[in-house]
């Protein structure tokens, strides 16, 4: 078992599931850090994402687990889309990997805020190009140092 300690309570994330989903280490280790960073900060204070009038009230009260292991970026893409009703057009060459295993069975817009979080941290952003379609692409924004 793994802990997630956070404020006094435990949180335990079986190791099992991360050999089970085949989680890279340097992937588990990452997804830890954000599982901490939800819980210290709050996953509330992560931005909510576009979703289509009535879903979200269809869905607010619903709980749900996820985890991914090593699965096709498509994958993902179609799970956040029939979660949120967008659709979601990528960019040409835009291929890879997510893994994140949860630590806990998600509320709705916690969910779709940990899917958000999920995809920037993969240098991916969504920008909204109509009432229901999003456009997936690279952020292209470099980080410049300070000179030093």
């Amino acid at each position: 078992m793994t802990a997630l300690i956070v404020s006094g309570i435990t949180y335990a994330q079986d190791d099992a599931l991360f050999q089970r989903y085949s989680i890279k280490p340097k992937d588990k280790a990452h997804i830890l850090d954000l599982n901490r960073e939800f819980e210290s900060k709050g996953i509330k204070s992560y931005p909510l994402p576009l979703v289509v009038s009535g879903i979200y009230e269809e869905r607010k009260d619903t709980l749900t687990d996820v985890n991914f292991g090593n699965a096709p970026l498509r994958q993902v893409i179609n799970f956040y889309s029939q979660l949120t009703g967008v659709n979601v057009i990528l960019d040409p060459g835009i291929s890879m990997e997510i893994s994140y295993i949860g630590y806990k069975r998600f509320a709705y817009d916690e969910l779709l805020r940990v899917l958000l979080r999920i995809f920037n941290d993969n240098g991916l952003v969504l920008t909204k190009i109509g009432d229901r379609t999003v456009r997936m692409q690279k952020n292209n924004i470099i980080e410049q140092g300070d000179g030093d």
